[in-house]
């Protein structure tokens, strides 16, 4: 319920303070919920993943283009919900520490570039065809091990339903930026 102070103040005409206490708690929501959709907006969005994305669809139609950029986007949605709310039980459950998925992400992410680099017309790495949407797009150049360590720190740290809740607004919004 409403507390005995803000009662107070509406039964001697003092509604005013209620609004200010309001808004205070509003400000305060909304200017968290911009510093974390830009922080995580930042990290998803590395110059790698639009040079990626073109080079790999370069060959794609535009309703493809469309298609595998929903897809990455719905697919890096779904990752960074998880890791957000279940990220320490799934690392548990496998014995993993986060120091040791970012020296493996590394190492995957170090043979991806390695691969695309060596690349030729002639002899491509992945067939024309195939979907590049949810690796390597998704996995690991949106969602790499800076992002996974941000994204289950951001779920571990996050103890009350406000918390929480901002923070899975935040990923929906930079998500939501990140596909337009």
């Amino acid at each position: 319920g409403v507390s005995e102070a803000v009662q107070a103040d509406c039964r001697a005409g003092r509604p005013e303070r209620q609004f200010l206490k309001v808004g205070g708690y509003m400000d305060g929501v909304i200017s968290e919920l911009f510093s974390t959709t830009l922080r995580l907006f930042a990290l998803m969005t590395p110059p790698a993943v639009l040079s990626a994305f073109l080079s790999g669809t370069k060959n794609y139609s535009a309703g493809q283009k469309r298609r595998t950029a929903l897809s990455t986007g719905s697919a890096v949605f779904i990752i960074a919900l998880v890791l957000y709310f279940f990220g320490d039980s799934i690392f548990g459950a496998f014995g993993f520490t986060l120091d040791a998925f970012r020296i493996g992400s590394g190492t995957l992410l170090f043979l991806t570039a390695v691969s695309l680099m060596n690349e030729t017309a002639d002899h491509p790495s992945m067939p024309i065809d195939a979907d590049i949407s949810v690796v390597p797009l998704a996995i690991p150049l949106c969602m790499g091990p800076a992002s996974i360590g941000t994204v289950m720190v951001m779920g571990a740290s996050a103890v009350t339903l406000k918390s929480r809740l901002i923070g899975a607004c935040s990923l929906l919004i930079a998500l939501s930026l990140i596909h337009i």
